[in-house]
C-alpha cells in the first residue's frame, strides 16, 4: 500500500472521530508530522538535543485550524498551542536568544 493510501485512511479516521472537520488532509499532515517528528536525536556523534519540529499554520478564520489542533492535543494527550491572534510583527520574528550567559535582541528576515 503507498504511503499516501496509509495517510488517507489516518486522516479519514482523525477527521470521523477525533476532529469532526473534514477534507484538510493537508492540515492534518503538517500537524502529524509535528506529533510524530523525535525530539532529540544524535548527528555526527553528538546529541542534538532540540530536534523536534515545530509547525506555523496560516489561514481563514473559521476554517478549522484551532479546532483541529486543540482535538488532537487532547487525543494525543500530547503537544502544546500557542495562538498568534495577537501577536505582533516584532514578536513574530524577533526575539532573545542567549550566547555565553549574555542576551541579545535577534531579529529574522
Amino acid at each position: 500500500m503507498p504511503i499516501q493510501h496509509k495517510l488517507d485512511h489516518i486522516h479519514k479516521d482523525l477527521s470521523h472521530n477525533v476532529t469532526f472537520i473534514y477534507q484538510r488532509n493537508d492540515l492534518l499532515t503538517a500537524i502529524d508530522l509535528v506529533f510524530h517528528s523525535v525530539l532529540q536525536f544524535y548527528f555526527q556523534g553528538k546529541l542534538l538535543k532540540k530536534g523536534w519540529s515545530e509547525v506555523l499554520i496560516i489561514g481563514d478564520t473559521r476554517c478549522g485550524k484551532s479546532e483541529t489542533i486543540e482535538r488532537l492535543v487532547n487525543h494525543y494527550k500530547s503537544g502544546e498551542i500557542s495562538s498568534g491572534e495577537n501577536t505582533s510583527f516584532a514578536g513574530l520574528v524577533g526575539g532573545l536568544q542567549q550566547t555565553q550567559k549574555r542576551w541579545s535582541i535577534i531579529w529574522e528576515y
